[in-house]
């Protein structure tokens, strides 16, 4: 009677032992599961961060070349950067599967992109046979230069940030 006790007592503890072995590998996996999707969350979300970063380059690099070969005038070619890029940023942003919130900050306001060409300029220099060019174009942040464009990516319970902080620069030489 004895070692029936006794034989009964030792599975019961390497059941309960078992069973404890199996819930805490469920929950284990769980948690790796949810830390996958949470890395899947944040690789999205930086992706469609470096997409907001090329296309802004391609946008700015474009007109620069499109202004360089036009005899355009630097305030006007600064312009319609801001227009392209307000616009651009805009459709991206309205496109885009996930939720993405466009702003312009100092930091502790968020404003609008309203008087985008007031925080930015750009250049335009040409030689006088017209054979060759430089164009410049500089996100300065405003006066104060503490302005900057953000824009919150948001998969998910994960976020990125997108931002061009007063100094981001692109230039283009053209040659012919």
């Amino acid at each position: 009677m004895r070692k029936g006790f006794f034989t009964l007592t030792v599975v019961l503890i390497v059941a309960s032992i078992l069973l404890f072995f199996l819930f805490s590998t469920i929950e284990a996996k769980t948690k790796v599961e949810k830390a996958m999707l949470s890395v899947l969350e944040l690789e999205e979300a930086d992706f469609i961060r470096f997409q907001l970063e090329e296309n802004v380059a391609y946008v700015i690099r474009k007109t620069l070349e499109q202004g360089l070969g036009s005899e355009a005038d630097s305030i006007i070619l600064n312009q319609q950067i801001a227009n392209k890029l307000e616009k651009m940023l805009k459709k991206f942003a309205s496109e885009s599967q996930t939720e993405i919130n466009l702003y312009i900050t100092d930091g502790f306001t968020k404003e609008n992109f309203e008087n985008l060409a007031e925080l930015s300029r750009t250049i335009i220099i040409e030689d006088q046979k017209g054979n060759a060019g430089y164009a410049e174009y500089v996100f300065t942040g405003g006066l104060l230069k503490n302005k900057r464009i953000v824009a919150e990516i948001k998969v998910g319970r994960s976020a990125s940030l997108f931002e061009i902080k007063p100094g981001y620069t692109i230039s283009v030489v053209g040659i012919e």
